[in-house]
């Protein structure tokens, strides 16, 4: 039996001690899985289609939607517990199974509906195939949680890593070899295997299927307001492809999808890799105000840090990044570059916050402050 892997009781210096540690391998794997992100992009944009990387990215948008249940808030419901997690965590892969099955099952049955909306009956058949990732992830996304809840990151580098790396190779070479679209689409089931099956390789927790419907409510009680959010986070963060899918088409879909994802590898996918050490280290000091204050003060000066420099230089020098990323048949990123780089600095503001109330028990006020977001950018994002 695995103990609970983060202690009741932690002195200050070993919560920063493990929380610094966390950041560090956190961060290396971060950077190194970008690198292989960024090299993987660079190369598929000079192989692809611009239609397939619009033909890819309303799939996503799609798996994206649905990602919002596919464990229902329990994962982040088990960062957050304390105490023994043994048979809490058996009942959240249970659960996790079944509700893989039914998305899975979900995807398939809207693919046709999703290629009408997009007007492309190519989108069918993509999106069936990008819905076999739900099952696959959820066999491991205890391990993941796991790791997470004991900021083990050097750990959980390995899967990060290995998934990256198969899911390049696999893309790359179907590309060479001609297959378009399908190889984006195997390369991402590819990487999601690899995953799965690295983390139970560095993980020896052996799961068990059973349901403890006590711990079930109660992890479910948590979890449920973390899938409120979710659910409006993706909304909000996902409808300007669906709107720019449907009006201008899958090429300017492409476009935007490629001008987007400088600035989600260089800063904004850093906001979520700091996020994950960030909560699990701000809930165990949940009940100590003073150092919660404190830890968060420290996470918005490191991420202001982080975000000015990089939106300056995407922002100044998106010309010559453009082209040497993507090549010259993608020239019509550059302005919606410069856009995104300023909209991504103010994302960045008090990104943290919503790791403080779900670290504290209540991300009932986290959900307050996502639906007025959401009642404000939606009708700013379709003028």
């Amino acid at each position: 039996m695995i103990n609970s892997p983060v202690p009741n009781e932690y002195n200050n210096r070993q919560i920063a001690q493990k929380t610094a540690q966390g950041f560090i391998w956190h961060f290396a794997a971060f950077f190194l899985g970008k690198i292989v992100v960024l090299i993987t992009t660079s190369i598929l944009a000079r192989l692809l289609a611009k239609n397939d990387f619009g033909l890819i990215a309303v799939a996503v948008v799609v798996i994206n939607y649905l990602s919002v249940l596919k464990d229902l808030g329990l994962g982040a419901a088990l960062i957050q517990r304390k105490g023994n997690v043994q048979e809490a965590a058996n009942t959240v892969f249970t659960i996790n199974i079944v509700i893989g099955l039914v998305l899975s099952t979900i995807a398939i049955v809207l693919a046709p509906l999703v290629g009408i909306y997009f007007r492309d009956p190519q989108v069918t058949p993509v999106l069936r195939w990008m819905g076999i990732s739900f099952i696959i992830n959820a066999l491991g996304s205890v391990h993941t949680n796991w790791l997470v809840r004991d900021l083990n990151y050097r750990r959980k580098l390995i899967p990060d890593l290995g998934g990256a790396f198969t899911k390049g190779i696999i893309s790359i070479g179907m590309a060479y070899l001609g297959y378009g679209v399908w190889s984006l689409v195997f390369g991402q089931i590819a990487g999601a295997i690899a995953s799965v099956v690295l983390v139970w390789i560095i993980l020896p927790w052996r799961p068990r299927l059973s349901l403890d419907r006590t711990v079930a409510g109660g992890l479910m009680k948590f979890g449920a307001a973390v899938t409120a959010i979710d659910i409006i986070n993706e909304i909000t963060d996902n409808i300007d492809y669906v709107i720019i899918g449907r009006i201008f088409g899958l090429v300017p879909l492409s476009i935007y999808t490629l001008a987007y994802r400088l600035p989600e590898m260089l800063l904004i996918s850093s906001l979520w890799v700091m996020g994950g050490v960030v909560f699990p280290a701000f809930s165990t000091v949940q009940d100590r105000p003073d150092e919660l204050r404190r830890g968060f003060l420290a996470s918005v000066r490191l991420v202001e840090l982080i975000a000015v420099p990089i939106c300056l230089g995407l922002l100044i020098a998106a010309d010559p990044i453009v082209r040497v990323v993507f090549g010259n048949q993608w020239l019509d990123v550059i302005p919606i570059l410069r856009v995104l780089a300023i909209y991504a600095w103010v994302y960045t503001l008090g990104y943290h916050v919503g790791g403080v109330y779900k670290a504290v028990g209540r991300p009932d006020i986290l959900l307050g402050i996502s639906i007025v977001t959401l009642i404000i950018i939606i009708p700013a994002r379709r003028i």
